[in-house]
């Protein structure tokens, strides 16, 4: 008889994945527009927010970037410096969690399943993040791209996470939203994958698919008993 692998370590993405970034972005974008209107009472609150979201692209651009194209487009009278500051300030306090995901890194916990975190961003932010989700001292390894000067779709990076935790491909679900920076790429790292389904896109060629992050810990509770 021969057993399957099984899966020790869980790696996840954040944002999409373990942090909501749409609720959580626009709760932002609302609160920040609310607090400095007076600063640009001639935008209206449907276009300010629309135009962020546009050029955020689902947060593939940096606000820098964001925040001067808006600039531009109004005709703010305040610095990229001033709004992206308050961006870095505040979004930690706008921070929504999937549904069931303290539990479910408890259940995984208690399963003896370790836990990291593989993400791309600025190593202050999203670290400020995790810290706000209440899952900061739960997590064995948090790797993020500026702090290792590579990011995701780069197999670097998932093979640096890998090193850290000490722990093999095979032994690995990686857990994302993103077709190609997640699962594509986690698939030829040799990790198996779990897709995150959202509307953004229609398919990713992953292990898994999954809905709720609930479903992890129940799908390795299954997938680790079977044997061959």
């Amino acid at each position: 008889m021969m057993t399957v692998e099984k899966i020790t370590t869980v790696l996840f993405d954040l944002d999409g994945t373990l942090l909501d970034r749409e609720l959580s972005i626009m709760s932002f974008i609302k609160n920040q527009y609310e607090r400095l209107h007076t600063l640009f009472p001639y935008v209206s609150k449907t276009e300010y927010i629309k135009t962020f979201l546009e050029l955020d692209c689902n947060g593939l651009v940096w606000k820098d970037v964001v925040y001067a194209e808006m600039i531009k487009k109004f005709e703010i009278n305040v610095s990229v410096e001033f709004l992206l500051t308050d961006y870095i300030a505040e979004f930690k306090n706008h921070c929504i969690a999937f549904s069931h995901l303290q539990p479910m890194i408890e259940q995984l916990k208690k399963n003896s399943i370790r836990v990291g975190i593989i993400t791309n961003g600025r190593e202050q932010f999203q670290k400020s993040s995790i810290r706000a989700l209440g899952i900061e001292n739960d997590i064995e390894t948090i790797v993020i791209s500026e702090a290792v000067g590579m990011k995701k779709p780069d197999l670097a990076i998932f093979e640096w996470a890998l090193k850290e935790m000490n722990v093999s491909a095979e032994e690995c679900l990686y857990v994302g939203d993103h077709p190609l920076h997640d699962i594509f790429a986690a698939k030829s790292a040799g990790m198996k994958t779990a897709w995150k389904i959202n509307g953004l896109w229609e398919y990713a060629e992953a292990d898994y698919w999954i809905h709720d992050l609930m479903e992890i810990p129940e799908l390795l509770e299954s997938k680790n008993r079977v044997s061959i």
